[in-house]
């Protein structure tokens, strides 16, 4: 399992990953958001892997993750947010 903080607040604990795609639907803040992932296990086969991939309704944008207990991967995206 991994859990995942946004900018100081978490947003899943013990989440589990399978082989199958899973969703967390957020929304960023203008600026510079921070994405924390933190491996809560090593899983069934270590080490423990992930795909985070970030749609934003345009492009998307994948990233392969890898954790261990008490290892983190940290993102730091920038959104900016376009005028009318």
């Amino acid at each position: 399992t991994i859990s995942v903080n946004i900018n100081g607040e978490w947003i899943a604990r013990g989440f589990p990953v399978k082989k199958i795609p899973q969703f967390l639907q957020v929304t960023l803040k203008p600026g510079t958001n921070t994405i924390t992932f933190v491996g809560d296990n090593l899983g069934s086969i270590p080490p423990n892997t992930a795909v985070l991939e970030i749609i934003d309704g345009k492009k998307r944008k994948s990233f392969l993750l890898e954790s261990v207990p008490g290892e983190s991967n940290l993102l730091k995206i920038r959104y900016d947010v376009q005028g009318p």
